[in-house]
């Protein structure tokens, strides 16, 4: 039992990390859907999320070929918006 209580344990965090990064997806998703046919920059609030989930969208959203050319932080350190183009 004591082997497999840590295990359980970080499986639930994998499992909330993954559900927290899908429902950051989701919302770049709809902001996307939403400015897709307009000339402004999409604006996306994060502030919200952790700086690490951010990251690893941000590093997605660059692979998938678009330009993330603004990342606003808060005063705190924390990101507050990225825009993309």
């Amino acid at each position: 039992m004591a082997v497999i209580l840590p295990f359980l344990v970080a499986l639930v965090l994998v499992e909330a990390t993954k559900k927290y990064k899908d429902n950051l997806i989701a919302e770049v998703n709809e902001a996307i859907s939403q400015g897709i046919n307009t000339t402004s920059p999409i604006s996306v609030g994060v502030s919200k999320y952790n700086p690490a989930v951010v990251n690893e969208v941000i590093s997605l959203l660059t692979k998938s070929g678009w330009d993330v050319t603004g990342i606003n932080i808060d005063g705190i350190g924390s990101y507050s918006t990225i825009i993309l183009s």
